[in-house]
C-alpha cells in the first residue's frame, strides 16, 4: 500500500523552499498554496479561468488567499483594487504601493466607475 503525505499545515514565505516556489510561478499562476510533497497549488488565471471563487467558513483563510494573490500580483507590477465593504477583512492592503485600498459605498463606487 502506498503512504499518502499530507501538504504541510502551514506554509511560509521566509522559509526558501516556499519562496522558490512563488518565484518560479507564472506572473498569471500565483501560488494559493503547498500540497503534498511540496508542490505547489495554483490557479492559471491566463488560462483556466479569471474568476477564483473561495468557499470557507470562518477562520477558513479566505482572506489569506486573496492576501496571497494579491501581493504576488502586485510583486509583478500589476495594479490592485481591494474592495473592503467590512472595513475591517483588509486592513492589510491600506498604504501598500500598487493597491487601492477601498472601504466605504463611496470609495467602492468610485473604483468601480474607473475600472470600468
Amino acid at each position: 500500500m502506498k503512504k499518502t503525505r499530507k501538504p504541510p499545515a502551514k506554509a511560509f514565505l521566509k522559509d526558501p523552499k516556499i519562496w522558490e516556489l512563488v518565484a518560479n510561478s507564472k506572473e498569471s499562476t500565483p501560488v494559493i498554496g503547498v500540497g503534498s510533497g511540496g508542490r505547489a497549488v495554483s490557479v492559471d488565471l491566463g488560462v483556466d479561468s479569471l474568476h477564483v471563487l473561495i468557499s470557507a467558513g470562518t477562520g477558513g483563510g479566505k482572506s489569506t488567499i486573496l492576501r496571497c494573490i494579491c501581493c504576488q500580483f502586485v510583486h509583478n507590477d500589476a495594479l490592485a483594487f481591494v474592495l473592503d465593504f467590512k472595513r475591517i477583512s483588509h486592513t492589510w492592503a491600506c498604504g501598500v504601493p500598487g493597491v487601492t485600498y477601498c472601504r466605504d459605498v463611496a470609495e467602492i463606487h468610485d473604483a468601480l466607475i474607473h475600472l470600468a
